[in-house]
């Protein structure tokens, strides 16, 4: 019976276990040359920003066209963002997708709003034209130590992802 217990609670403790927040599994504080081989790995397409110690990078996400910059602090990475083209008023279809594999990664985010400003709102046939004129607010936040990452519609035709590290 006790082992039955002790396995019982690996088991509870592993299911329960969540990735640690990293865009390419790239982790935090990793220097810069590790970054660019890790991103350049992943099929992204890596620059040195001019007079800055951060990188810009292109590539796809999901099929879909992402721009991204790796933020460095004393050579190290700290925050990553990521801009993700969706097709023509396909942004709520693109992020609900991309927000199920986030889920599926990292858990129940902690948490998510969806909203719409006046004159739309939620089933009025307009949802659309509501996230194109910057109407409508989606986004979810996962929080784990102080790492988070936010997933949102940043404009009508494109999702923002930001990785943080504890050190932002």
């Amino acid at each position: 019976m006790k082992s039955y217990l002790i396995a019982a609670a690996v088991f509870l403790a592993a299911a329960g276990a969540r990735a640690a927040i990293t865009f390419a599994g790239i982790p935090w504080n990793t220097p810069a040359q590790t970054v660019v081989s890790k991103l350049t790995a992943a099929g992204f397409t890596v620059a040195k920003k001019p007079d800055h110690g951060d990188y810009r990078f292109r590539g796809k996400l999901l099929n879909h066209d992402a721009a991204g910059v790796a933020i460095m602090s004393d050579g190290k990475v700290v925050r990553v963002f990521v801009m993700l083209a969706a097709p023509d008023d396909a942004a709520r279809e693109t992020y609900e997708e991309l927000r199920k594999v986030l889920i599926a990664k990292y858990g129940a985010p902690a948490k998510t709003v969806r909203s719409f400003e006046e004159p739309f709102h939620e089933g009025d046939g307009y949802e659309a034209e509501a996230i194109r004129s910057g109407k409508a607010n989606f986004a979810t936040q996962w929080i784990d130590g102080g790492e988070a990452l936010v997933l949102n519609i940043a404009s009508g035709k494109s999702l923002a992802l930001t990785y943080d590290s504890a050190a932002q």
